[in-house]
This record gives structure tokens, C-alpha cells and sequence, in this order.
């Protein structure tokens, strides 16, 4: 069994790389609030974890053991999308990054990343625990 494959630590890896990849693309829109022409992105990767787990919910595989095989095979599939915002800007050189928008981004991904770090350091000190008691 791979205590580090679970369904749970998995899911909270792929809220951590989503998380991680949004804060970089918002750096980079922040960077380039200056830049003639130049179109934010975004990143997309909440509708497909989403997915993922609902879509392998339906699937049912015949385990012998509920840590043998991962009950959402599918997360492992999911990673972050960067997208290309092409919509019109109401500035001059086209650039359409907002930067109050980019700043209040910011701060909520900052908020969702803190919560998914407190969710796997308890996992992490539950399977320290674990272990430790496992050893007297």
C-alpha cells in the first residue's frame, strides 16, 4: 500500500499544482499590466478535478483491498490549463489586464493554496502518528 498515492493526497496534489500554476500566471499578468497589446491569462484546472472525481465515482473496480488501486484513477490525468484571455480591453494598447482584478486573484488563490497546506500537513502529522504508534 502507498499511504502516499491516496485518493485524498492526490486530490490535495492537484489543488496545490492548480493553486501554484494560477499564482504564477497572476504574477505574470501583474508583470505585464504595462505592456502594450499584451492579454492575460488564466488558469483553469477546478472544473476538471471536479470532473475527474465525479466521473470516476460512476466507475466501479473490483478491489480486493480499498488501498489497492486509487477509487478516482482519473486524477492522476488532471493538470492545470493555461488559457489565453482574448477578450477585449477598454484600454488604448489593448492590454486588458486589470490589475485590482489580478491583486483581489491573488489573494483568493493565496487563500485556497494556506487551506490546502493546513489539509495535507494534518494528513501528514495523522500518518506520522501512525507511524509512530505502530512502532511501540
Amino acid at each position: 500500500m502507498d499511504v502516499f498515492k491516496s485518493d485524498v493526497l492526490v486530490t490535495l496534489q492537484k489543488g496545490l499544482d492548480g493553486s501554484s500554476a494560477r499564482q504564477n500566471t497572476i504574477a505574470n499578468n501583474i508583470a505585464n499590466v504595462n505592456t502594450p497589446g499584451y492579454k492575460k491569462k488564466e488558469v483553469s484546472f477546478e472544473n476538471e478535478l471536479r470532473a475527474a472525481l465525479v466521473k470516476s465515482d460512476k466507475v466501479q473496480m473490483s478491489r480486493t483491498h480499498p488501498d489497492h488501486i486509487l477509487k478516482y484513477p482519473t486524477l492522476l490525468k488532471v493538470e492545470p490549463r493555461v488559457l489565453r484571455n482574448e477578450f477585449q480591453s477598454m484600454r488604448m494598447d489593448r492590454n486588458n489586464v486589470d490589475l485590482d482584478q489580478e491583486m483581489t486573484k491573488m489573494a483568493a488563490n493565496s487563500l485556497y493554496y494556506n487551506s490546502l497546506i493546513s489539509q495535507l500537513n494534518k494528513r501528514i502529522s495523522l500518518l506520522k502518528h501512525t507511524i509512530s504508534e505502530g512502532r511501540r
